[in-house]
């Protein structure tokens, strides 16, 4: 009776059905656990810090590969 009450009180009935269905599971907490990344052999734990890591690698990734495609392309692009 208890989730049949939850249910129907609902303003979105299936969002409400799996937060009960999960719940019987024990899977109602969210554990994102702690987040560490090794960065040049450092362990770091800065939310912020990781942010930016990230950030860095993938706004400098797109001109790194294009100067290794330069670097190691023995063959002019004009044969494909």
């Amino acid at each position: 009776m208890e989730y049949d009450r939850h249910i129907l009180n609902s303003n979105n009935v299936m969002r409400t059905s799996w937060k009960l269905i999960n719940r019987e599971l024990g899977k109602d907490c969210k554990n994102y656990g702690f987040l560490s990344l090794n960065l040049n052999g450092r362990s770091i734990a800065s939310h912020q810090i990781i942010a930016n890591a990230f950030n860095d690698h993938f706004t400098t990734l797109p001109t790194t590969i294009s100067q290794n495609i330069n670097a190691s392309s023995n063959c002019s692009y004009h044969n494909f």
